[in-house]
C-alpha cells in the first residue's frame, strides 16, 4: 500500500504544481490589480485569500480528483501487472489527492495567516462573542472539498473524462455542503439550541464512506471490463451526500419550527402599570406561555398540560430565504387577567389582534392589513392599546383597541412612550401627581381628587418624575413615594386610601426604593446590595432584611452570577432567590441566612442565543434548558415537562 501510495504521488504532482502555482500566482496578479485600480494592498490581499479559501480550493479539490481518476484510468491496463487490487490501486489514488488538498490547503492557511487574515478569524466575534460562525464555515467547506475530490475521482474514473468527472464532482459535493449550510443556516436564523453540528459530522463520514464504497465497487467492475449494477452503486452512493444533508436539513428545520421555546416577545410580556389587581397577576402566572417558529402560542401548566392558545402554519425549507420566514407576536396581560396577543402573519400580509384566558382559549378580536399593522401593544392602566411608527412621516401614533368590528383611531403622539403612558395612568386615576414644591400629592378627577400631605419633599427631576403610579394590593390602591426627612434620613412615604401617611423602610436609602411585583402579588426589590425589601400582596411592608451573612457564606461556597439579586418569592419565614438561572436558593427571612439551596437544569444553551430561560411561576419555577422544559417547586422539586 506505501508503494502504491508513493506511485500515486508521483502520477498526481504535477497536477498539484500546477494547482499550487496558479497560488502563488495569484498573489503578484492581486498586487497587479490593486496598483492598478488604486485600491488598498491588504484589502485586495485578503480578497485573495477570500477567494481560495471559500472557492479556491474547491476548484483545486475538482481538478486534483479529476486528475486522479482519469490517470489512473488512462494507465489501468499498465498497473494491472502489479501485484495489486483495482482497489488498493484506487484507494492509493485517492489517498493521494486527499493528500495533495489537504498540503494546498495549508498553503492557503499558512498565506492566511501571514497576511493577517488569519488572525482576524480566530478573533471573537463582537456580536455573539465567539467565533463558532467562522469554524462551522469552515468545517463545511472542509467537507465539501474532500468530498467534491472523492466525487471528482470516482466520476473521471468511470467516465475517463478528467473535465467531465472534475464538473460532476463539483456539482455533487456543492450540493451536500448546500445541504449542511442550510441545515446550520436554521438554526441561527431561528434562534434556536439545537445544534445541527453533530449532524453534519454524521453525514459528512456517511456521504465519504458512501462514496467510498462505490468507488471499490467500480473499481472491481472497470478491472473485470463489466458494466452494470456497479456503475448504478458508484452514482448512487456519490448522490448519497446531497440526500443525507438536504434530507437532515429538512428534518432539522421541521424541529426547529415546532420546538415549543421560552421567547422574549412571550415569555416577559408587556405591562403598562402596577395597578394590576394580585388576583390578576396570579392568573398570569398559572402556567407558561411558549411560542413556536410556526406561529404557535401554547400555554403549559405546572402539572405538564397543555393548550394550544393559536395554531401556526407550516412551512417548508424553501421559506427559509425569505425574510421573514416565521410569524412575529407579541403578548399583554390586562388588569383583569385577560391575555391579548398580536399576531403578525407575513404569509397572509395580516396582523391579527387575539384576546381571551389561556384555561379558556383565545379567539380573534380584530384582524388588520399588515401595511396598517403597529409596532406593539400597549397596556395604559385599564386600557388595551397600539402603538406604531411611521418611518415616512417620523412620527408615533396610538390607538385604544376598540370593541370588536369597531374602527380603530389613531392619535399623534410624542416618541416619550413613558410619559404618555404616565399621563394616561393619571387620567385613569391610576397615577397621582406631585405638586411643584414636592410635598403634595393629588389625584385628577377619576381618582376622586384625593390629596395627600407628605412628611418631606420628593425629588422632582426629569419629566414624567412627578407622576407616583399607583400598586395594586388586596385591599385597595396605594401610592409610595420615597421622601427626604427633615433629619435627614430617607424614608417611603405610603398614601393609602383612607387619606392617612405613613412612613416605611426608614433609613439612609437612595431617593428611591425598587421594588417589582412577584407572581403572587406581593412585590420585593432591594436598598442596597445586601438590604432587601418586601410588602406583602395585601399592602403591608414588613422590615428590611439584612443578607449581607448569607452573602459572604454564599460566595464562599459557590460562584454567583452577577443576577444573584433577582427575588422570585417571600414570606415571613423565608425568601427565595435565584442566582444567575443556575441556583435557587432559600434564605431564611428572620435572620437571612441560608437554609437551602438547589441546582437547577443546565440553560447554557439558551444563554448562548440571548434567549430567556426561566420563567416564574406561582409556585416554582419553569425552566426552559433548550431540549427540555422543567418545573423547579420551591422545595426543590423537578418535573420535566415536554417542548415537543
Amino acid at each position: 500500500m506505501t508503494e502504491l501510495l508513493s506511485l500515486e504521488l508521483r502520477k498526481q504532482r504535477m497536477a498539484f504544481l500546477g494547482v499550487a502555482g496558479v497560488f502563488a500566482g495569484s498573489f503578484p496578479l492581486a498586487v497587479v490589480c490593486a496598483r492598478s485600480l488604486k485600491q488598498p494592498l491588504e484589502q485586495t490581499l485578503g480578497g485573495a485569500i477570500v477567494f481560495w479559501l471559500f472557492l479556491g480550493l474547491a476548484l483545486a479539490a475538482a481538478v486534483l480528483g479529476g486528475s486522479a481518476g482519469t490517470g489512473l484510468r488512462a494507465q489501468a491496463e499498465a498497473e494491472a501487472l502489479l501485484p495489486a487490487s483495482a482497489e488498493e490501486r484506487a484507494k492509493s489514488a485517492v489517498a493521494a489527492a486527499w493528500a495533495y488538498l489537504a498540503a494546498l490547503a495549508l498553503l492557503v492557511i499558512l498565506a492566511s495567516f501571514v497576511q493577517g487574515m488569519g488572525w482576524k478569524l480566530l478573533e471573537p466575534d463582537s456580536a455573539s462573542g465567539s467565533n463558532g460562525l467562522v469554524w462551522a464555515n469552515a468545517a463545511i467547506f472542509s467537507f465539501a472539498d474532500a468530498l467534491i475530490c472523492l466525487a471528482s475521482f470516482v466520476c473521471a474514473y468511470g467516465l475517463a473524462h478528467g473535465a467531465a468527472g472534475g464538473i460532476l464532482g463539483a456539482a455533487i459535493g456543492a450540493a451536500a455542503a448546500a445541504g449542511v449550510g442550510l441545515g446550520l443556516l436554521t438554526s441561527l436564523v431561528l434562534g434556536v439550541p439545537m445544534g445541527f453540528s453533530r449532524q453534519a459530522v454524521v453525514i459528512a463520514a456517511a456521504a465519504m464512506a458512501a462514496g467510498v464504497w462505490g468507488m471499490l465497487k467500480l473499481a472491481r467492475s472497470i478491472e473485470r471490463q463489466r458494466k452494470g449494477w456497479a456503475w448504478a452503486a458508484a452514482a448512487l452512493s456519490l448522490l448519497c451526500g446531497p440526500a443525507l444533508s438536504f434530507g437532515s436539513a429538512a428534518s432539522h428545520f421541521r424541529k426547529a419550527m415546532s420546538l415549543r421555546m421560552l421567547d422574549y416577545d412571550l415569555a416577559a410580556g408587556t405591562r403598562g402599570s402596577e395597578a394590576t389587581p394580585p388576583s390578576a397577576l396570579r392568573l398570569e402566572h398559572e402556567g407558561v406561555l411558549l411560542s413556536t417558529r410556526r406561529g404557535d402560542v401554547l400555554w403549559i401548566s405546572p402539572d405538564g398540560t397543555s393548550r394550544n392558545l393559536i395554531l401556526g402554519e407550516d412551512r417548508s425549507l424553501k421559506d427559509i430565504l425569505n425574510s421573514p420566514l416565521w410569524s412575529w407576536q407579541e403578548h399583554a396581560w390586562d388588569a383583569d387577567g385577560r391575555l391579548w396577543v398580536l399576531k403578525r402573519e407575513y404569509s397572509t400580509a395580516t396582523c391579527d389582534i387575539y384576546r381571551g384566558r389561556p384555561r379558556d382559549g383565545l379567539t380573534l378580536f380584530h384582524k388588520l392589513p399588515l401595511k396598517q399593522c403597529p409596532s406593539g401593544l400597549v397596556q395604559r392602566g385599564r386600557e388595551m392599546g397600539l402603538r406604531g411608527w411611521n418611518p415616512l412621516q417620523g412620527t408615533w401614533s396610538y390607538a385604544s383597541i376598540p370593541e370588536r368590528g369597531e374602527k380603530f383611531h389613531w392619535t399623534l403622539e410624542t416618541d416619550d412612550h413613558g410619559l404618555s403612558s404616565l399621563e394616561a395612568l393619571h387620567r385613569q386615576g391610576l397615577a397621582a401627581k406631585l405638586d411643584k414644591n414636592g410635598r403634595t400629592l393629588r389625584l385628577g378627577p377619576a381618582g376622586g381628587g384625593r390629596r395627600w400631605q407628605l412628611p418631606g419633599a420628593a425629588v422632582i427631576g426629569k419629566p414624567g418624575s412627578e407622576y407616583v403610579p399607583a400598586i395594586a394590593t388586596e385591599s385597595g390602591l396605594i401610592f409610595a413615594r420615597a421622601v427626604a426627612l427633615s433629619s435627614g434620613r430617607r424614608a417611603l412615604a405610603v398614601c393609602r386610601p383612607d387619606g392617612t401617611v405613613r412612613l416605611a423602610w426608614e433609613g439612609s436609602g437612595a431617593d428611591s426604593y425598587s421594588v417589582s411585583a412577584l407572581p403572587d402579588g406581593s412585590r420585593a426589590g432591594w436598598r442596597d446590595t445586601r438590604t432587601l425589601l418586601r410588602m406583602t400582596a395585601a399592602g403591608e411592608f414588613l422590615p428590611p432584611l439584612d443578607v449581607g451573612p448569607a452573602v459572604d457564606e454564599l460566595l464562599k461556597r459557590m460562584p454567583l452570577a452577577p443576577d444573584f439579586s433577582k427575588i422570585v418569592r417571600f414570606d415571613r419565614e423565608s425568601v427565595w432567590l435565584l442566582s444567575g438561572d443556575q441556583w435557587l436558593i432559600r434564605l431564611s427571612g428572620r435572620d437571612g441566612r441560608v437554609l437551602d439551596r438547589w441546582a437547577l437544569p443546565d440553560t447554557s444553551a439558551m444563554w448562548k442565543r440571548h434567549l430567556p430561560a426561566v420563567h416564574l411561576g406561582i409556585d416554582g419555577l419553569f425552566v426552559h434548558t433548550g431540549a427540555r422544559l422543567f418545573f423547579i417547586g420551591f422545595d426543590g422539586s423537578r418535573r420535566s415537562l415536554s417542548v415537543r
